[in-house]
């Protein structure tokens, strides 16, 4: 029987089932939310797309981290594999080619950093940075402070409505609204 959350069920699949409806609610949440700060994600739900172009049309790349609240620190997904029998893992998260901007956080708060700076910012201190096998993922965990250094911006929620933004990096956010109004221009509704 998995139990890894308050639920019990009698094989992986319902566990797994259940984490991928938390994290697409989230997932909606959090672009319902960010679209009221002229950020608009359009994510893409079936395998192919999210494999051939990512996450989303815009190459961001949402994480739920239902444990942030509790350990102050982001799990950075680096590898996966689909099912824990599996003996492989491949790879994954940050690893991923097609993602320009990584969103990651709980409804509490959540930090949006450019992909090529978290990597690199995660991969030159892996000697100080807590390495952490699952099983059926791996990847480092960020402690909050270094997230606040690294992060373009931090959205602060408060009963599930966005009430505070702060902008840690104004030309990379500036550059993220530039990405939205492209996307807009080139796929109009």
């Amino acid at each position: 029987m998995a139990t890894r959350s308050k639920y019990v069920f009698p094989t992986y699949t319902g566990y797994y089932q259940q984490q991928l409806e938390e994290s697409k609610e989230f997932q909606d949440f959090l672009t319902k939310e960010l679209s009221k700060r002229g950020i608009h994600i359009q994510c893409f739900s079936s395998k192919k797309y999210q494999w051939e172009i990512g996450e989303s049309a815009c190459g961001t790349e949402i994480k739920y981290d239902k444990m942030f609240s509790q350990t102050g620190n982001l799990y950075i997904e680096t590898h996966e594999k689909a099912n824990p029998a599996n003996l492989n893992y491949a790879m994954s998260g940050i690893n991923r080619e097609n993602i320009i901007h990584w969103v990651q956080g709980d409804y509490g708060i959540v930090f949006m950093f450019s992909k090529r700076e978290l990597s690199r910012y995660i991969f030159s201190h892996v000697d100080r940075l807590r390495f952490v096998v699952k099983d059926t993922s791996q990847g480092y965990l960020l402690p909050k402070f270094d997230a606040d250094k690294i992060c373009i911006a931090k959205f602060r929620f408060q009963d599930k409505e966005l009430f505070e933004t702060v902008i840690s990096n104004q030309n990379e956010y500036i550059n993220l609204f530039t990405q939205s109004l492209q996307d807009l221009l080139l796929n109009p509704l």
